[in-house]
């Protein structure tokens, strides 16, 4: 059985509960959870561990919500996009634009695939591409397309969530003495919100903290309005969307038509050189610049 106590220091009630629900969670000290209200039932909450919601959070798909998003940008877009190009399309925007090869194409699609991409060739909607000094040539996806139909929007792996469903009951409390581990992450995890209201991006530095913060931003990345990367600097990058749309023109013209380092594009933009990494991890995520060497950026 369960029991409620509450927090002498912050006024909350805590829940302590039973080791069956812990064990099927697979809860740890410090790990978080969160409620939400049962779809048939008001006074049930179904009750899940954070880092299991946070991990389908990062550009989760919304099939209803993309279907109608689609339908209304082939509307007056002036674009000739299928179903079976718009899948195709999607299948080679989750291919990093490094590995896009004519070999890895052939075994990643399907040989009717193979002919809708073909097909997208000709119109000009997917451009094969080879800069100066390599070998081989990588394709591309057209701006215009990109940005009707693909920002924003990527498809991922869906991961299982396990939950379990309990009634909460009403029980006589008492206080607790001390401050819990739960209390001191949720205060860390606020000032990572305010630093991302206030600046524009975010840097986190380990898995835990990311998937902590992207439980928090659900509504926001879900809509849209909060965009992120994983680097190779195995920091994490979490960014407004209006703060990126509002810097990355000024960010490429920084670069030019050479190799630009991080610290040379904040000066000359103004931006600081973590938002500057925040934008370019982004646009390297999207397939505008690429990372020519460590902190070294150029145009693709």
């Amino acid at each position: 059985m369960s029991k409620i106590y509450k927090s002498k220091t912050k006024g909350q009630f805590v829940v302590y509960l039973p080791s069956e629900l812990i064990n099927a969670l697979g809860l740890r000290e410090g790990d978080e959870i969160d409620f939400f209200k049962h779809p048939d039932n008001n006074k049930y909450f179904i009750v899940a561990k954070k880092s299991d919601i946070a991990s389908l959070i990062m550009a989760r798909p919304q099939a209803q919500r993309a279907q109608a998003q689609q339908s209304q940008a082939r509307t007056g877009s002036g674009l000739d996009i299928t179903e079976e190009e718009l899948a195709v399309l999607k299948k080679l925007d989750s291919i990093r634009y490094s590995d896009r090869t004519k070999d890895r194409l052939r075994q990643a699609l399907n040989p009717n695939e193979r002919k809708v991409l073909v097909g997208l060739v000709k119109k000009k909607y997917v451009s094969p591409f080879k800069k100066a000094g390599e070998q081989t040539f990588k394709y591309g996806i057209a701006k215009s397309v990109y940005e009707k139909f693909l920002y924003g929007k990527r498809e991922r792996a869906r991961q299982q969530q396990q939950t379990v469903t309990i009634q909460i009951p009403q029980v006589n409390v008492r206080p607790i003495q001390e401050p819990k581990k739960w209390e001191k992450n949720l205060e860390a995890q606020n000032t990572y919100l305010d630093a991302l209201e206030q600046n524009g991006f975010l840097v986190i530095n380990n898995q835990t903290e990311a998937s902590s913060v992207a439980a928090q931003l659900e509504e926001s990345i879900r809509t849209g309005h909060v965009i992120g990367t994983r680097a190779f600097n195995k920091r994490y990058y979490i960014a407004l969307k209006v703060f990126v749309a509002k810097n990355a023109a000024r960010v490429l013209k920084a670069i030019g038509t050479k190799n630009t380092g991080v610290s040379e594009i904040s000066k000359v933009t103004g931006i600081d050189e973590e938002g500057c990494r925040a934008i370019l991890y982004i646009m390297a995520e999207n397939g505008e610049v690429a990372e020519a060497r460590r902190d070294i950026f150029r145009i693709v």
